[in-house]
């Protein structure tokens, strides 16, 4: 029977776990990898609703007349945002939208209105077109958080 030397022994003795670790760093590299891109993923779906929201409220306030397309375009934008954002945002656009709806019907009133009725109305208009250009500032402050890019970087991302 022939013996084989000592060092060959202890090589293929460590060389197991050698490989056991080696496989069990790359899962962790991919684990981690797959994790950034549902981070980035989550992060744009955000901003995509983020932009398109942003974009139907301002086609709003810059075209001063409100269409029912834009309402519905809005509606549609923020159809996802309950699986996106958490409580404060979803009831912020959905006021939002009430807002939008009060505002195309309050124009429609308007039109046909007249005399004290008609200032009345005018000025619940103003209202509501206020509350409707403050959007940008108030959805922002409250989107921030979803959108920050916060991860740090670890020491465990600088070696793989």
């Amino acid at each position: 029977m022939s013996q084989l030397p000592i060092y060959v022994q202890y090589l293929s003795a460590i060389s197991t776990p050698i490989i056991a670790l080696m496989v069990a760093m790359i899962a962790f590299a991919q684990w981690r990898t797959a994790r950034q891109r549902m981070i980035l993923d989550l992060f744009q779906r955000r901003m995509d609703l983020i932009d398109l929201v942003s974009r139907v409220a301002s086609t709003i306030v810059i075209e001063g007349a409100l269409r029912i397309e834009e309402v519905d375009g809005f509606l549609r934008a923020t159809r996802g945002d309950k699986f996106l954002f958490g409580p404060k945002v979803t009831t912020y656009l959905s006021e939002t939208y009430k807002r939008l709806v009060d505002l195309h019907a309050t124009e429609n009133v308007m039109a046909r209105a007249q005399g004290e009725e008609r200032k009345q109305l005018s000025e619940k208009y103003l209202a509501i077109r206020n509350e409707v250009i403050r959007f940008h500032e108030t959805f922002h402050t409250l989107v921030v958080p979803y959108v920050r890019m916060n991860q740090k970087l670890r020491w465990v991302d600088q070696y793989l």
